[in-house]
Parts: structure tokens; sequence; C-alpha cells
């Protein structure tokens, strides 16, 4: 549990750092709304609206998964307890389900 933990909280700071210096990602949740501009505010909701609209195409089983993840912010363990899979599924889940929204990503042009 307290490796797993670790690993999580490693993840989250990498995701961090690899967008720290990008301005276009200036205003995700991770930074305080008042140093958005309204551009960047408008760019936010685009993205984000982006990212539902990718999520709802996947099949429904890595839909659920991505949806409680990304959407509803939820842990892999109660991922497993809402959907009654184990941890390691719900991993694979994710990981084949942002594989098909890279794909989905790039065929749009977007990085």
């Amino acid at each position: 549990v307290c490796h797993s933990h670790a690993q999580a909280q490693k993840t989250e700071r990498e995701k961090a750092e690899a967008v720290a210096g990008r301005e276009e990602f200036a205003c995700f949740p991770w930074t305080l709304r008042e140093t958005c501009t309204p551009e960047q505010e408008v760019l936010l909701k685009e993205q984000r609206a982006l990212v539902q609209k990718s999520i709802r195409a996947l099949p429904v089983h890595y839909r659920n998964a991505m949806w409680l993840r990304y959407v509803q912010d939820r842990s892999y363990r109660e991922i497993g307890r809402e959907l009654a899979i184990p941890i390691g599924t719900v991993k694979t889940l994710l990981c084949r389900g942002r594989r098909r929204l890279k794909g989905e990503f790039l065929k749009l042009g977007v990085e």
C-alpha cells in the first residue's frame, strides 16, 4: 500500500513538472484560478470539453474507468470497488483507455 501511494505521488509530481513550463496549461486544477487570464479560462473549458467528449466515445469498459479516474478524480481502489474489478484490471483499463485517447487526439492534431 505504501509503495502504491508513493508511486501515485511520484506520478502526480511528474505530471505537474511536465506542464509547469507550458503556458497553455497554466490554469489547470493544480494552479490557482486567480492566475488565469480570460483566454486561458476559455482554453481550459474547451480542453475539458474535448477530453470529456473523447472519454464518452470510448467503449464502455474503458469509458467507465476513465470517467471515474479523470473526471471524478477517484483512486484506483475506489474505481475497483465501484466497478467490482481488481485494481490490476483498473490499471489495464486506464492504460488502454489513455492509448485510445492519445490516438484520437493525434488524429485530430491535438498534442
